[in-house]
């Protein structure tokens, strides 16, 4: 369900700048972060993570027909706008 929302937020938003999209998109991820992010969830936050970085792609280089944005180009954007990485923030539940 979680994947399916990001998704239609992600394509909602297609038509904004990326550096935009990615600001508020990792206000979303840092609050999805320190929700599950427990002490044995990590692989999952991981492929999360994975998850919205490739639909994120998927959605801006679909803008428009030229697929001007490879996943090289991506890659160098995402140097200069880092999406939120995943972390644990709850070590124990005792």
């Amino acid at each position: 369900m979680k994947r399916e929302a990001i998704k239609r937020w992600i394509w909602e938003h297609m038509h904004e700048s990326i550096s935009d999209t990615i600001e508020a998109l990792n206000v979303k991820l840092a609050g999805h972060y320190r929700y599950y992010g427990i002490y044995g969830n990590y692989i999952g936050l991981q492929k999360y993570y994975k998850y919205v970085r490739e639909e994120l792609w998927k959605s801006k280089r679909r803008r428009d027909q030229t697929y001007w944005l490879t996943w090289r180009k991506y890659r160098d954007i995402l140097k200069l706008h880092p999406l939120e990485y995943p972390r644990i923030y709850l070590k124990s539940a005792y």
